[in-house]
């Protein structure tokens, strides 16, 4: 037992012991000493020794002397040893009190190299952005890398962001097919080449494997298109119509494709994909475009003549709300200014030789600028107006956008006014998306046998409000505006 106590104790002091370490040796070397004066008391008390205390106390410390003795012999034999496992040079001196070997700071093990992380899994594609019947896919590039969206034939409804998100210009899953405008922003602003682009025109119809193609002017943005497709070699096959997005007027009654899959009652009825971006009771009802487009120039010719500086902001996206500065540059007889990168945009759209003349790219040259939706806000007027403090001395901005009109703040006029100082803001219901009550008119002409809505659909509750809202007889849809 007293060389196992020596022998831990040169060890500790070899490997350079946590305090820890020393405290809890000193405990058990006290232990050790304790019934080793026990077992000492109790043999000498057998003669007639160590009986007293003093005996007792004198018998122990000289046990505890001999295993401090024995621990200084043992200690460099376990220095040593130490000193090879760790490769460390250890001096020690034998004498009555060990000379603790320094030792040396362990390595830091190299950290264990990470698993490649996986590749993120991409989203099952929505089964709306395949038409029913066929492998093509509409609007659904940003799917293109999942396994389950194997597709030759991708169509594009129209160039806003959030259609044809995940097209980019090293695309190689097939070829895409879209509008003359669509397919020119997609080669001059992608980088798409134009080996993989397949110009449709409108009203032309084009056999795609077996399907036939037509696309019909949606209204929306220039070049935008909804897309038809039927099944010449499958009679009991339903047509199936893509809206993109759209903006419904009674002039598409008239559309011959949308008349031939519509009229023949004995013909299946067709399958209405739709845009439903605005299908709710706050925004289920939009003046027309035509009023708007009134209403801006009335507000132009009016607030032109107050002053001579002033500038007229007109709010666009990247392609999209043209027909509102185009109507003020023609009311107001003046060229409108727009800029390098809305300008890309207008070469590729087809425009009459008077309203591609009325642009002009230099801003000194006009008091009508085009510019980002964004640069309406009061904000950024604040700032175009600090920019041009030496021509003009206030700034109007019009905000062509539905989300301006909802049911809650609707009034008689077509435009809302607002000024803070020098600063005039137009708020303009223009819009390029159906109201509620458009798709519930454009729902009842199709008389489409499914409706999948393709905005806002969750595949639950709000997908089936959304299509109860479409399907309502006038009765229930009167009763649900009047407890919203």
């Amino acid at each position: 037992m007293d060389d196992d106590v020596a022998r831990c104790v040169a060890f500790a002091r070899a490997r350079g012991a946590t305090e820890l370490v020393r405290g809890r040796l000193r405990d058990a070397r006290a232990t050790m000493d304790a019934l080793r004066a026990k077992d000492a008391t109790t043999t000498l008390g057998a003669i007639g020794w160590g009986k007293t205390l003093g005996a007792r106390v004198r018998i122990a410390r000289e046990a505890r002397s001999e295993a401090r003795d024995e621990a200084t012999r043992v200690a460099p034999v376990f220095a040593s040893g130490t000193a090879r496992e760790t490769g460390a040079t250890t001096t020690t001196t034998t004498t009555t009190k060990t000379t603790k070997a320094k030792p040396k700071p362990k390595p830091k093990p190299k950290p264990k190299p990470k698993p490649p992380a996986k590749a993120k899994a991409k989203a099952k594609p929505p089964a709306w952005i395949r038409p029913p019947g066929t492998m093509f896919i509409v609007d659904g590039f940003e799917y293109a890398a999942s396994s389950e969206a194997r597709c030759e034939h991708w169509f594009l409804t129209h160039f806003h962001a959030d259609h044809h998100r995940g097209l980019t210009r090293t695309f190689d899953r097939g070829v895409v097919y879209g509008t003359r405008t669509t397919m020119e922003l997609v080669r001059t602003k992608i980088g798409v080449p134009r080996e993989r682009l397949r110009v449709v025109e409108f009203g032309v119809v084009v056999r795609v494997d077996g399907v036939d193609v037509t696309f019909l002017r949606a209204n929306h943005c220039p070049g935008a298109a909804m897309i038809c497709f039927e099944f010449p070699h499958r009679r009991d096959a339903s047509p199936v119509l893509h809206t993109g997005d759209f903006r419904f007027h009674d002039g598409m009654r008239n559309d011959p494709t949308l008349l031939r899959i519509t009229s023949d009652p004995s013909a299946p009825r067709p399958i209405l994909i739709l845009d439903t971006t605005y299908c709710s009771l706050e925004h289920d009802d939009f003046p027309t475009q035509e009023r708007v487009l009134k209403a801006v120039r009335d507000a132009v010719v009016h607030e032109d003549l107050l002053s001579t500086r002033k500038l007229f902001l007109f709010g666009t996206y990247t392609i999209g709300k043209e027909k509102v500065f185009l109507e003020a540059a023609k009311v107001l007889n003046r060229k409108v200014y727009i800029g390098k990168a809305k300008r890309s945009v207008m070469d590729a759209i087809a425009l009459d030789p008077e309203e591609r003349s009325a642009m002009t790219h230099d801003d000194s040259k006009t008091n009508l600028h085009v510019v980002p939706m964004g640069s309406t806000s009061f904000m950024k007027m604040a700032s175009i107006l600090k920019y041009y403090k030496s021509r003009f001395d206030t700034v109007i901005a019009f905000r062509p956008t539905g989300w301006t009109f909802s049911a809650q703040k609707k009034t008689a006029r077509a435009t809302s006014r607002r000024q803070r100082g020098r600063l005039i803001q137009y708020g303009l219901p223009y819009s390029e998306h159906s109201s509620l009550n458009e798709l519930r008119e454009f729902v009842r002409f199709m008389n489409p046998k499914f409706i999948f809505p393709h905005v806002n659909n969750d595949g639950g509750e709000n997908a089936k409000r959304m299509l109860t809202l479409l399907r309502a007889s006038e009765d229930e849809y009167a009763e649900m505006r009047r407890g919203r």
